[in-house]
């Protein structure tokens, strides 16, 4: 762990500069996969691999304690090669679920890789999770990646250039975008896929005690292959009204179907105020995740109309994660803003087209609560 020299957050108390890219491992062809470091003043710290743009930690100082790592993650590439949750990783060309592998587009069918079951899940059996990003631009704060996704990777129409943005302001507030344009119409819904515990991430099984509060006052329910039905439904009187804070606990301790179904949350809110491709330097809140026992918190904001919510029901990993770690059910949280899922297959549904001269925008903005005092005192 580093801490920073006062007045010099690009420079780490053993010397090492933040902003120069490092090794973290090869893949089996022998590319090398690079992690970057970037930190605000107050010592907040995030690692992002070039490897499925991924962020592997974000590292939250605290007063008289531990720093807190909030991020699931792998210590090395090892588990990442083995990994099938999508820990931390930029999801493209369309995160979540495509019904029956297929879209519609301009009088064309479009048949895609099916890598689960029946449908394509997170842009197929080699998506934008899997490959190695290039670095465009880095300082201390930010760092900026590019990929290009060829005109049929995986089935999807048009070369698609890709750029992620993870910045830290001095604000505490990590912000998370994402850019892409075509030479041809497609479809495109890009996310990113981290597991949270603000609890801290070497405390294993205390994900599903935080709370969580989504602002939307409807959801999307899904059928039993977890895609959704297309209906719009009201959330309440049901375990899906978040609209106040709520244990995770209590909610999928909900006997609802839907929430049987899919074994806890795996879910799309509707966000209140979404508005796809707005830019705006106070993007609208979308959701809030906090520790009670320590008083740490997330709040989400995002230009995205949805929000995934996945309560990491089936986590089960073959490796360990940081910390010695063996990632279990509930043991992280993902919150994926995004566009409607299945949208390409769905009427009712906005649309997640973009043509040629169009520029796809997701902007993401986390914010640490709770931990200003902590930071205060480091300075």
């Amino acid at each position: 762990m580093h801490f920073f020299v006062e007045g010099k957050a690009d420079v780490a108390i053993d010397g090492s500069s933040l902003s120069a890219p490092a090794s973290f491992g090869n893949l089996p062809d022998g590319r090398t996969v690079k992690v970057v470091r970037i930190a605000n003043c107050n010592g907040v710290e995030a690692r992002i691999l070039t490897w499925g743009a991924t962020l592997q930690s974000l590292i939250v100082p605290e007063a008289f304690t531990r720093p807190v790592d909030v991020v699931l993650g792998y210590p090395d590439m090892g588990g990442y090669l083995k990994d099938s949750a999508y820990l931390g990783s930029t999801i493209g060309r369309v995160s979540n679920r495509i019904a029956n592998g297929r879209i519609y587009l301009d009088g064309v069918w479009y048949e895609l890789i099916r890598n689960c079951g029946n449908y394509t899940l997170h842009g197929g059996a080699s998506g934008f999770n899997s490959e190695i990003w290039d670095i465009v631009s880095i300082d201390s704060r930010s760092v900026r990646l590019a990929m290009v996704s060829p005109d049929g990777d995986q089935g999807f129409p048009g070369t698609l250039r890709v750029e992620a943005e993870f910045r830290i302001d001095d604000r505490n507030r990590l912000h998370i975008s994402y850019f892409a344009r075509t030479d041809r119409p497609t479809v495109v819904n890009l996310t990113n896929h981290t597991y949270w515990n603000v609890f801290g991430v070497d405390q294993p099984g205390r994900a599903i005690d935080q709370t969580l509060q989504v602002n939307a006052d409807h959801f999307l329910p899904t059928g039993t292959d977890a895609i959704p039905t297309g209906e719009v439904r009201a959330v309440d009187a049901s375990p899906f009204d978040l609209r106040e804070p709520v244990p995770i606990s209590d909610a999928i301790s909900s006997q609802d179907p839907q929430i049987n179904a899919s074994n806890g949350l795996d879910h799309s809110w509707v966000l209140n105020g979404g508005d796809l491709g707005r830019i705006s330097d106070e993007l609208p809140f979308a959701a809030a995740l906090r520790d009670p026992a320590s008083g740490r918190g997330l709040e989400f904001h995002t230009n995205q109309p949805a929000m995934q919510i996945y309560s990491g029901n089936h986590l089960n990993s073959a490796r360990k994660g940081k910390y010695g770690q063996h990632y279990r059910a509930r043991h992280g949280i993902a919150l994926e803003p995004h566009g409607y899922p299945d949208s390409p297959n769905q009427p009712g549904f906005p649309s997640i087209r973009l043509n040629p001269g169009e520029v796809y925008k997701n902007l993401t903005c986390v914010a640490l609560t709770g931990v200003s005092g902590a930071i205060a005192a480091r300075r």
